[in-house]
């Protein structure tokens, strides 16, 4: 099995909404690790006040290809 080296850069923006210009919170994470599979697992607390609905924007790169993949997710 082959070992790979993972630099990544995960980054989350919690929104009042897909319009909105309002940041409730945000936060980036590195992670520098080499791994003997292809899966990195874990989990990061993201501050999400209660009551309202919420966009979270999260972008992963990969800072050894130089690429990166946004995401959106509704939360409530």
């Amino acid at each position: 099995m082959s070992t790979f080296a993972a630099r990544i850069k995960m980054t989350y923006q919690l929104f009042l909404g897909y319009t909105s210009q309002t940041i409730i919170d945000s936060n980036t994470i590195f992670i520098s690790d080499s791994i003997k599979n292809t899966e990195i697992l874990g989990n990061i607390p993201v501050k999400i006040p209660f009551g309202k609905d919420y966009i979270l924007q999260i972008t992963l790169s990969d800072l050894n290809k130089h690429v990166s993949e946004t995401s959106f997710v509704n939360v409530n």
